[in-house]
């Protein structure tokens, strides 16, 4: 018993395997490298987002803390201007009583350019009068009384940090003042502009403000030169609701302004204040480049010069989204791209006025911590790859060496050896062999591959003799063989099919003719017919066309074939037979010639036959009639007898006339064929009571011969028999058209119907010449005949001719 292989091949891929897994432990440590790095990169990253949190937390919780500062100032103040206007309108009630108290207060000089009363720069409140020209006792009553209120307009300036000023105006054209700042002196003249339509005291009249409420007035330049301002301002009403005037208090923005514009120590961040119409009171120049708004002027804020820009009309899509939430009451924190770089803000609405206050800082500013230990961490990761490298290329190196030496003798020597013999054998050198190889994989490939070889050696040798027996064929056949090109050329042909075409030779016949379709066929729309055929998928079919042989003479040809897709589907070639059918089809006309003949003799004989018959018996049994009735009469009473003989001989007589017309209808050579049928379809219908519609049209100017005419009525005639014995119909329609240049003739019924192919393969066996009659008819007359029937559909019989009238054979049909 022979020894198994002993696959010490697979010893030295196990050695390999070995080697890999060497060096999969190099590229583990490669992968541990990068683990170290991902986990670095995953705290840092979990570090970020709880940086971000925390500090988006104090963002919020350090812009909420300063507006709800802003805010609680504000709605001090807002309570202020309330108390005040609530204790104005009490003092007011009883102004005789506090004005005896307090009338000896205030000195007043007249300034008779301004038209103004105005108190002196000693006192703690400046006052001015300009409602006349005379100071009398009633303003001087209110004067007084308005001055108790001095104290509490004071405190107000005092303890309100950014309070420009407290005051209370009354309708009758009274001021109080705090501080004093010799108000009358900036005041314009009288003439020229009255307190009293200033806006900051027109906003709490009841014509702007009907129901009385507290309200701020949009940010403004203040007249007095205590620049950007705002004010908030309550009415005053006596006990019976009549208006008496408004006390108010101004806020410079100035301060407030420079607060927001202080960045803080450690960030890289601004403040923004906007108010509710999403105008920007407070923003530096430098940011507002960065917010994308266009500010005009080189400096930021200063006292009398507000902004007048929108966030709204930014040129960044980001800060234009947030406009709407600094609109809106609400806080909140919200992260944007300026410039490519993303920044938080955070936001508060400030209830008293309708403003919000905003932070932006740089999210790097936050996460510059994150941003050091990435890059340290970074470092460490790329020293520890640059050492691993080092190793894995040691490793690769003794590696790579190992495994060329082992490729080179255990690999490449056997299959240098395996590829030569496989040359030679590509070379035709069937009888090579490979020996010298161990009984190992290798080997074991060598056996098979001289394996093989043998089986090709056997398997080229019987393809020897089957193309020589193919090739025996293919030269000796009877028929002809030919494969041609889509595009009408041969590509080979066996000398019967150059014998059959006139030509010497197979390769005289490839190499001359170019076109089929141009060349050889007669009629090129033959070549175009046989090409659509086989372009419609017909797997294989036979094709008869008049073909031109080499000396000109022409022959009738079968083409049989079949066509050879390339491997997109599409056509690459035709192959097939071609018999010569020239003996068979003249064979076929000399046989149409000889039943066109006999039925001419046929309808000759039977003209004799029916003038016989009408002429000589018919007339004969017409006499015998008439002395059998002039014998009935010379009788003496009835003979039973004699009425049966005269009955039986006029029945004979009717038969004898009714059969010499089946044999010639009379009428037909001197009425016309369309006066002759229509008789005949009045007198069918009569006899065999179905209803027949007859109509022609166009038939008197054609000149039909007497032969069509009489085929013409044959296959009438026929049809109607049919109708009468077998399809049980009551209604026959019959027409009979000539349109230029056929006869059309269409014959319907509406009976039962039959299977008109399986009828017509009965009749043919059994010799039967209805229907193969009426075909035999409509070919003699170089036509056509159709019949559309069916079970129970009724039948229609169609045959359509030239009018020339001349049986021609059809070319581009099989005759089988």
């Amino acid at each position: 018993m022979s020894k198994g292989p002993r696959f010490s091949v697979g010893r030295d891929i196990l050695l390999i395997v070995t080697v890999a897994i060497a060096s999969a432990a190099v590229a583990l440590w490669l992968v541990s490298a990068r683990g170290i790095g991902d986990v670095g990169e995953f705290a840092a990253s979990v570090n970020e987002r709880n940086i971000g949190m925390l500090a988006s937390q104090y963002l919020a919780r350090s812009v909420r803390e300063r507006a709800e500062r802003y805010d609680v100032l504000f709605r001090s103040a807002q309570g202020q201007v309330e108390s005040a206007a609530g204790m104005a309108a009490l003092l007011l009630a009883r102004a005789d009583a506090d004005a005896a108290t307090s009338s000896a207060l205030d000195t007043f000089a007249y300034d008779a350019h301004k038209g103004i009363f105005h108190n002196g720069a000693a006192s703690r409140v400046s006052c001015a009068y300009w409602g006349g020209p005379i100071l009398d006792s009633g303003i001087r009553d209110r004067i007084a009384t308005l001055s108790l209120l001095d104290p509490l307009l004071e405190s107000a300036t005092l303890r309100l940090p950014c309070v420009a000023g407290a005051w209370i105006l009354l309708e009758s054209g009274i001021l109080r003042y705090s501080p004093n700042i010799q108000l009358a002196e900036r005041m314009p003249p009288v003439a020229n502009f009255d307190y009293r339509d200033d806006h900051c005291y027109r906003i709490a009249h009841p014509d702007a403000n009907p129901k009385g409420r507290t309200v701020w007035s949009e940010p403004y330049v203040d007249t007095v030169g205590q620049g950007l301002v705002v004010t908030v301002a309550s009415p005053i009403h006596a006990g019976n609701g009549a208006f008496l005037g408004v006390a108010g208090m101004e806020f410079s923005l100035d301060g407030m302004v420079a607060e927001i514009l202080r960045s803080s120590a450690n960030w890289d961040d601004f403040g923004l204040l906007v108010d509710a119409a999403g105008r920007v009171l407070g923003v530096s120049s430098g940011r507002a480049d960065l917010l994308g708004l266009d500010v005009e002027r080189p400096q930021t804020l200063v006292p009398g010069a507000p902004l007048n820009v929108w966030l709204a009309q930014s040129h960044e899509p980001d800060v234009r989204a947030i406009a709407q939430d600094l609109r809106t009451p609400g806080s909140g924190v919200r992260t944007i791209v300026l410039r490519g770089e993303r920044h938080l803000v955070a936001f508060h609405h400030m209830a008293s006025t309708g403003w919000n206050y905003a932070t932006v800082v740089p999210e790097a500013t936050l996460l510059s911590s994150v941003t050091v230990t990435r890059a340290a961490m970074a470092e460490t990761v790329r020293a520890a790859l640059a050492r691993h490298l080092l190793l894995a290329v040691g490793v690769g190196a003794l590696t790579l060496a190992l495994l060329l030496v082992f490729v080179g003798r255990r690999v490449l020597a056997p299959v240098r050896r395996l590829s030569a013999a496989t040359k030679a054998v590509a070379a035709g050198d069937l009888e090579s062999r490979i020996t010298g190889f161990r009984d190992d994989e290798f080997g074991q490939l060598a056996q098979a591959f001289n394996a093989m070889t043998r089986d090709l050696g056997r398997s080229r040798d019987m393809l020897a003799r089957a193309e020589a027996g193919y090739r025996s064929i293919f030269e000796n056949a009877v028929e002809g063989i030919y494969q041609t090109s889509a595009d009408g050329r041969f590509l080979s042909a066996n000398p019967a099919l150059a014998n059959i075409l006139g030509y010497d030779s197979p390769e005289q016949l490839v190499r001359e003719v170019n076109h089929v379709g141009l060349q050889i066929y007669v009629d090129p729309a033959d070549r175009d017919c046989f090409l659509e055929r086989m372009r419609s998928g017909a797997d294989f079919f036979c094709f008869e066309a008049r073909l031109r042989r080499r000396d000109g003479a022409h022959i009738w040809a079968r083409w049989h074939g079949r066509s050879i897709l390339g491997p997109d589907g599409e056509i690459e070639s035709f192959t097939g037979l071609l018999e010569d059918v020239t003996e068979r089809r003249m064979a076929e006309e000399r046989i149409h010639a000889l039943n066109r003949e006999l039925l001419l003799a046929q309808e000759h004989e039977r003209k004799l036959v029916a003038l016989h018959l009408h002429d000589n018996v018919a007339q004969n049994l017409s006499f015998l009639k008439i002395q059998a009735l002039l014998i009935a009469e010379s009788a003496d009473g009835s003979d039973c007898d004699m009425d049966d003989f005269l009955r039986v001989l006029s029945e004979t007589i009717d038969a004898v006339r009714n059969m010499a017309y089946e044999l010639r209808p009379s009428g037909l050579d001197e009425l016309g064929l369309a006066r002759a049928l229509e008789l005949y379809c009045n007198e069918f219908a009569e006899r065999s009571d179905v209803e027949v519609d007859f109509s022609a049209a166009g038939i008197e100017e054609t000149g039909i011969t007497s032969e069509m005419s009489i085929h013409s009525f044959r296959i009438v005639q026929e049809a109607l028999r049919n109708v009468e014995r077998h399809s049980g119909a009551g209604r026959v329609q019959v027409k009979l058209v000539a349109s230029h240049p056929n006869l059309i003739m269409r014959i319907r019924d509406d009976g039962c119907g039959f299977d008109a192919e399986a009828q017509l393969k009965v009749a043919a066996r059994s010799r039967r010449m209805g229907l193969q009659g009426m075909r035999e008819r409509a070919r003699l007359m170089g036509g056509d005949l159709r019949i559309v029937a069916g079970t129970g559909r009724g039948t229609s019989i169609v045959v359509e001719c030239p009018l020339s009238g001349a049986w021609a054979p059809a070319a581009g049909q099989c005759a089988v």
